[in-house]
């Protein structure tokens, strides 16, 4: 304790290890919840992530099926059966980091068996490394999105090394963005000048010089089109993490740009039976899930994969890629 003179006659007594105590135990409160946070994810918290980081997709809100979508439906349709998967309540699955040659196919040959589609995020070294691979998830049905170049951060990359990096991954993993930007005669820009293209007149963003590779690509949606009409670009930043401005940017270049809510640190090889806890949980329509078929041992991934299927069709979820489940609820 220390004792403060203030006037002759007064004195200010502060308590310096009760002040370190709640401190403390303020500390350890607030690092208790990250923590719970973080392996429990409850779906609570998605809406404080959408509104601190609205460009970036974590589920998709869907209605709940109209009595006309009910009383289209076959009566004597087997998707009317108890625990057959509703046509309008579907839940989005991923996998990041491949094509891995061991994993890859086998979620490939599960998703089969279940009848299920997903999105596969893939790196674009591995996507050149593998083209069979590659060819193999798209002649399947399932949908590519792009995990920029490699492994690792994106952070200490400049906005040229970024855009060249995203652009060669799109290149790499045929990632086609739909129709390009249509020109009027006489007029190379289609007579509107994005922000992107801005950017590649010498002008950045916010006004500095920069160098961003040209504009390849990019799609613009016309009045009334849907965006099912012309196809999506997808993005997830390697480990989920990337520089606001970097996220600005990719949408600048046509893509969407996704993470999820139904997350299992499989990365981190957590048990099988907590992967199928924590998705199973989750599993709402619109939730996105988040898996990993590249990383250096997915065998817990695959394991699970089985069991996540199955109770997703219990609770009459269909498992669709992101492009699908964003586009049924443009549809709807």
């Amino acid at each position: 304790m220390i004792i403060v003179n203030l006037r002759p006659g007064e004195a200010l007594e502060i308590d310096l290890a009760g002040e370190a105590k709640v401190l403390f135990l303020v500390a350890g409160a607030v690092v208790g919840i990250c923590f719970w946070v973080f392996w429990v994810e409850p779906l609570g918290v998605m809406g404080v992530l959408e509104r601190l980081t609205p460009g970036i997709v974590y589920r998709v809100q869907m209605g709940e099926p109209s009595i006309r979508q009910n009383q289209t439906q076959d009566p004597g349709s087997k998707k009317n059966e108890p625990g057959a998967p509703n046509q309008t309540q579907m839940v989005g699955l991923t996998f990041d980091d491949g094509p891995h040659p061991v994993f890859t196919p086998q979620v490939l040959d599960i998703l089969k068996s279940h009848d299920a589609k997903a999105t596969f995020f893939l790196i674009g070294e591995r996507a050149r490394r593998y083209p069979e691979l590659v060819a193999r998830i798209k002649a399947e049905g399932h949908e590519i999105g792009n995990h920029y170049i490699r492994d690792g951060a994106t952070l200490f990359h400049s906005d040229e090394e970024f855009v060249r990096n995203l652009l060669e991954t799109e290149k790499a993993i045929g990632l086609m963005g739909g129709r390009t930007v249509e020109q009027k005669p006489g007029r190379k820009d289609g007579g509107v000048k994005s922000p992107v293209q801005e950017l590649h007149t010498g002008k950045g963003i916010h006004g500095e010089r920069t160098k961003v590779p040209p504009l390849q690509n990019v799609t613009h949606k016309a009045p009334g089109e849907r965006d099912t009409e012309r196809g999506r670009k997808l993005f997830r930043a390697p480990g989920g993490v990337a520089w606001p401005r970097q996220l600005r940017l990719a949408r600048e270049y046509g893509y969407t740009c996704v993470l999820g809510c139904a997350y299992p640190h499989d990365p981190m090889r957590p048990p099988v039976c907590y992967m199928r806890w924590l998705i199973e949980k989750n599993l709402r329509p619109g939730t996105i899930v988040i898996l990993h078929d590249g990383i250096s041992d997915a065998s817990r991934s695959v394991r699970a994969l089985p069991d996540v299927l199955v109770a997703g069709r219990k609770k009459g979820l269909r498992f669709v890629s992101v492009g699908e489940l964003m586009g049924a609820r443009s549809a709807g």
